[in-house]
């Protein structure tokens, strides 16, 4: 891949599937699973983005993105990705 831009626009696909969180033994309002979201971010994604190399800033500016698009609804989530050099590879970091 070269470059991608991809924007997402959420006016209410995500409250449905969160109203849908009983079927998955997760019950509650959308209001409140869009917290646990947000929190579950924070708490596991820098982790996760170490864990896959991901550059810190890179994964700092994403997850912070992620949360706002997750916290509020209607929202729009934006990523633009510029290659640099070498083309960006998308899948499992090297172990």
């Amino acid at each position: 891949m070269v470059d991608l831009d991809l924007t997402i626009t959420d006016k209410s696909f995500v409250n449905l599937l969160l109203g849908m969180g009983g079927m998955f033994r997760r019950p509650g309002d959308p209001a409140t699973l869009r917290s646990d979201i947000v929190n579950m971010l924070k708490r596991h994604g820098p982790g996760t983005c170490r864990k896959r190399a991901l550059d810190p800033a890179v994964a700092n500016e994403l997850l912070n993105a992620v949360s706002e698009f997750v916290k509020a609804a209607p929202a729009s989530l934006n990523i633009k990705l510029k290659a640099g050099p070498e083309p960006v590879a998308l899948g499992r970091a090297p172990m």
